[in-house]
């Protein structure tokens, strides 16, 4: 094949658009060694490029029908994929009695996977990075692999096969056991932490504010908070924030996260008092649609919360079965340190570039349960597919020994002052609780933003909408007024395009 040129960046253009693979073909004529050698190892470096990116690469080299020497170069071929296989691939699929790869049907296809075609038969599966697109949730289970023949903006998606969650329940008051776990998966799943009716207040609370926005469809039941399809939005949209300062800013909301269960609970697990740090999370998802698909895409937390050692408590605002777009963690992920990203849709506008480590687990949830894990667990949301809006909120803890980083101790970003978040509030209760802890202060390290911010620019610059939300981030929270200009400028170049 010939060079091509700027590839990362149409890759990067590939995965916003919900691309699912690209194909590379090269023909064969004559059984020459060291030419075949040289077209098989192209195929694998390229293979590799897209994997990267988190697209599924298809490998293709074809035998010309018309080589005087189709048997012989046949021949040489075949023997060229068992050279760049992986060991995972070479352990998994079955190999014939001459050591070349037999055919693999598709219905045995793993969920990380690039196909190597020989002359147009399908050879050999070799793992890959898993696909930058979400498990179908709900309906019939199909096989784990397969690709769905039903497509959502013409795209294909991968079934993926989950692992329920290990329940933790009955270790709620072990601090030994909590801490044993977490050290081995990485996470906690733990039923029943918080008064289902505690968590339902502060839905309803949150719902009206959300009805009061427009986000509501106007003739349905306020409990089960069906989206208005007209209005899907996300974050760090402007009319998504002008809605969601209400509800980030909510006195209930605060309060339940550092109620005394809570904070008892990580005093166990830690072995000595926790903090939970001022700043966190509420998440609001509309529903997938044909008109809107945003889904938190695969991501670990260390790289935005810095400091010391932290762990998140995941907590849906209400009952949460998968096929509303629950949480799923990688098991044992957060033994890998962190991982490379680009640009994408998980927190903070990056995905993780790398494959994924460990063993992918979910479940349903219903109000009051919670997912703990650590900062640097690999972990993503299922896609919401029903009618209503999915509303969770992702507080982190860490031992009051340990460093934190600075921003920890601001508002969520675009939400205003500590003062603006609590003039409304009818109580003074869990205000500035951190002021006079002994909390260790350090810088959090923005290198991190700093290379995403970089790719984002150069794909503004060429016109890739896939770059837009982290344009946003950069006009709504870069400190630096002339990256903010920069970014303003180039988002108003993507939307006039």
């Amino acid at each position: 094949m010939r060079p091509i040129h700027g590839l990362d960046m149409l890759l990067a253009r590939a995965v916003s658009l919900g691309i699912f693979g690209t194909k590379m073909r090269s023909v064969i004529n004559l059984p020459s060694p060291s030419g075949i050698t040289a077209i098989v190892a192209q195929q694998f470096d390229v293979a590799g490029q897209i994997a990267r990116h988190g697209l599924v690469p298809i490998i293709e080299t074809e035998v010309s029908i018309k080589s005087p020497d189709k048997s012989g170069a046949e021949a040489v071929l075949l023997s060229e994929p068992t050279k760049h296989a992986d060991a995972s691939a070479k352990k998994t699929w079955p190999h014939a009695s001459d050591g070349l790869p037999r055919p693999v049907p598709e219905s045995r296809a793993p969920t990380n996977w690039a196909a190597v075609t020989v002359s147009g038969r399908p050879f050999w599966l070799v793992r890959g990075q898993e696909p930058a697109h979400d498990a179908s949730e709900g309906g019939p289970r199909r096989n784990p692999g397969r690709i769905s023949g039903e497509t959502r903006r013409g795209r294909e998606e991968i079934m993926f096969q989950y692992e329920p969650f290990r329940d933790s329940t009955e270790h709620l008051n072990d601090g030994g056991t909590l801490r044993a776990r977490l050290a081995e998966d990485g996470y906690l799943f733990l039923r029943g932490l918080l008064p289902r009716e505690a968590i339902l207040d502060v839905r309803a609370r949150l719902l009206n504010k959300a009805r009061d926005g427009g986000w509501l469809a106007p003739d349905s039941p306020l409990a089960v908070g069906v989206a208005n399809s007209a209005a899907a939005c996300k974050d760090p949209e402007p009319r998504y924030m002008s809605v969601f300062r209400g509800l980030w800013s909510d006195e209930a909301l605060h309060r339940i996260r550092i109620g005394p269960r809570v904070l008892a609970l990580f005093d166990r697990i830690f072995g000595e008092r926790a903090l939970a740090h001022p700043m966190f999370v509420q998440r609001n998802i509309f529903p997938q649609s044909d008109g809107f698909d945003f889904t938190t895409g695969i991501h670990q937390d260390r790289v935005h919360i810095g400091g010391g050692t932290s762990y998140a408590m995941w907590m849906p605002l209400g009952d949460c079965p998968r096929q509303m777009g629950s949480l799923a963690v990688a098991a044992g992920s957060h033994t890998t340190g962190i991982l490379p990203t680009k640009v994408g849709s998980g927190a903070g506008g990056m995905d993780i570039v790398a494959p994924i480590p460990g063993t992918w687990v979910t479940g349903d949830f219903e109000a009051g349960d919670a997912l703990i894990f650590q900062d640097v667990t690999v972990h993503k949301a299922l896609p919401n597919r029903t009618r209503s809006i999915r509303m969770s909120f992702d507080a982190r803890y860490q031992k009051l020994t340990e460093p934190m980083a600075d921003t920890n101790l601001l508002p969520y970003a675009g939400c205003g002052s500590w003062d603006e978040v609590y003039a409304d509030w009818s109580s003074r209760d869990g205000q500035y609780y951190w002021k006079d802890l002994p909390i260790a202060i350090v810088p959090l390290d923005q290198s991190h933003y700093e290379r995403r911010d970089a790719m984002a620019f150069e794909m503004a610059e060429a016109g890739d909408r896939g770059a837009r939300d982290a344009i946003l981030r950069i006009i709504q929270r870069d400190p630096l007024p002339e990256k903010r200009e920069r970014a303003e400028k180039l988002l108003a170049r993507l939307d006039a395009s």
